[in-house]
């Protein structure tokens, strides 16, 4: 046999809401966003070169005249690093 609810609870209804507020803990927002100022780039690691540098095994020759001037393209690209930066690039 199906059983059936007699009326779907409703959203935001609290038979008891001393109970509901109880089971939560308060969260002290200075806690775990005090590092959120610094710049994400100051928060990762130094970076060691590779052993095996790409340009030893790819030649811009091999390619295609389109894909040699996308390459080129993406070579002059200046990818601001603070918000300040971006604001004042024109493009």
């Amino acid at each position: 046999p199906i059983e059936r609810l007699s009326r779907p609870p409703e959203i935001g209804h609290l038979d008891n809401p001393d109970t509901f507020s109880s089971s939560f803990h308060s969260i002290d927002p200075t806690n775990d966003f005090s590092n959120l100022n610094i710049l994400i780039a100051l928060r990762k690691s130094v970076r060691s070169c590779t052993q095996h540098p790409i340009a030893k095994y790819l030649f811009y020759h091999g390619l295609s005249e389109n894909y040699r001037t996308f390459i080129s393209n993406i070579s002059n690209l200046i990818v601001p690093r603070t918000i300040q930066e971006a604001l004042n690039y024109p493009n």
